[in-house]
């Protein structure tokens, strides 16, 4: 009898112990999701990518799976878009949200044919979603593009405009990614973290601006708006050799009450032969906690400034 209580003692214990260990590893994966969810929240989407990867190699679900391909969707990569929507309606419980997720992104990636074969094989006397093909344009202008391929990089390039002696400014983030690490505190609302190096929603460096002399070199433009974060939207009044531009600046106070959020600004400098900023000063109407003001434009013939900006009619 005493051996029978001492055998069942050790089953119990042992099944007390895959139930901990099941249990344990259920709540992890709930942190991970939870914590890319809010990842993405942030916009922080390359992270919050690699973080619900990572969730859905543990444990494969149909819900995680569309959660990777939404967050594609989110940065325009419509290739891996399109095989995580393929990988959501591969699971039994699919319906008409996941397709019509997979067929948007068959569309933009020129899979639509396969995706509605596919469609019809699964739901074949079904009502079935669809969605459009894109319509066929026909250009009347002579407009080529051309890829400056001197300019790009394997990140974001973007916001060319030339100065009066024909050197090239544009606006990048090259210069390195960052991927964050999963923290072992709970994340939420109140408690978000905030980087001076990095930004979040992307992960790579902040927005600068960076110049191409005529001899073909790249220099980066160092913003003297102090705690310049983004420093963006170059536009040129270029009989007086001065420079616009957007800054998000790194405000003290954010970080102090993280219900703030900052908006960007318009500065204005001097340009200095070499390229560098000699000086800086606001518009009169920046409000970088209570509207944006952004991608400003010169219009040097009508000597009037453009911008962008949600502040109050």
């Amino acid at each position: 009898m005493v051996l029978k209580m001492k055998r069942l003692v050790k089953i119990l214990s042992a099944s007390a112990i895959v139930l901990l260990f099941s249990v344990a590893e259920t709540t992890a994966q709930k942190g991970k999701l939870r914590y890319a969810e809010s990842l993405k929240s942030e916009l922080n989407y390359k992270t919050a990518i690699k973080v619900y990867e990572e969730a859905y190699a543990k444990k494969p679900k149909m819900s995680t799976a569309q959660a990777i391909a939404e967050t594609y969707d989110e940065i325009r990569d419509y290739d891996n878009s399109y095989k995580w929507w393929e990988t959501a309606v591969g699971y039994e419980e699919a319906g008409q949200e996941q397709w019509l997720g997979y067929l948007k992104a068959a569309r933009l990636t020129g899979n639509l044919e396969d995706a509605e074969s596919a469609l019809s094989s699964r739901f074949p006397n079904d009502s079935l979603p669809s969605v459009s093909p894109f319509p066929e344009i026909k250009s009347k202008g002579n407009v080529k593009p051309e890829n400056v391929e001197a300019l790009n990089s394997t990140e974001s390039d973007f916001g060319l405009v030339m100065d009066a002696d024909g050197n090239k400014y544009f606006v990048s983030d090259r210069g390195g990614s960052y991927v964050d690490e999963m923290p072992s505190i709970r994340i939420d609302g109140r408690n978000k973290y905030f980087s001076e190096e990095k930004q979040d929603y992307t992960g790579r460096e902040y927005f600068s601006v960076y110049k191409e002399d005529e001899e073909g070199n790249i220099t980066e433009v160092i913003s003297n708006v102090p705690s310049a974060l983004n420093f963006s939207d170059p536009s040129f009044a270029k009989e007086e050799g001065v420079l616009f531009y957007s800054v998000t600046r790194d405000i003290k106070k954010a970080k102090k009450d993280r219900d703030i959020e900052i908006f960007p600004e318009i500065y204005y400098s001097m340009v200095a032969e070499d390229g560098s900023l000699s000086g800086f000063s606001p518009v009169p109407f920046n409000d970088s906690i209570g509207y944006a003001v952004m991608h400003p434009f010169v219009d040097e013939e009508a000597k009037r400034l453009y911008f962008t900006t949600n502040m109050d009619p």
